[in-house]
C-alpha cells in the first residue's frame, strides 16, 4: 500500500514549501526521503499542518527519492572528476 512523508523546505532566497513522499510496495523511510529531500540553501523539518498548511505542495514518489538519495551520496563518497 506505501506510506507518505511530508517535509517543510525553508531556503535562504526566502522560498517555503512543502514536499509530500508517496512510497509504493517498497519504503525506503522516513529518514532516507528526508535526506533526499535536502537541497543546498535548504532545511528540511518535519511538516507541521498548523503552520505549513498554506505552503505550495510538491508530490514525488519513492523511485525519486532513492535515485537523488544515491546520487548524493555517492557524489560525496566518489567524486565525478575521472
Amino acid at each position: 500500500m506505501g506510506a507518505s512523508y511530508k517535509f517543510t523546505v525553508t531556503c535562504t532566497n526566502g522560498t517555503a514549501s512543502v514536499v509530500e513522499w508517496k512510497t509504493g510496495d517498497i519504503d525506503p523511510g522516513k529518514e532516507f526521503l528526508r535526506v533526499a529531500t535536502a537541497t543546498v540553501g535548504c532545511g528540511v523539518k518535519d511538516f507541521d499542518p498548523v503552520m505549513d498548511s498554506g505552503l505550495p505542495v510538491e508530490t514525488r514518489s519513492h523511485e525519486g527519492a532513492v535515485a537523488s538519495g544515491l546520487i548524493g551520496i555517492i557524489s560525496k563518497i566518489m567524486p565525478w572528476n575521472w
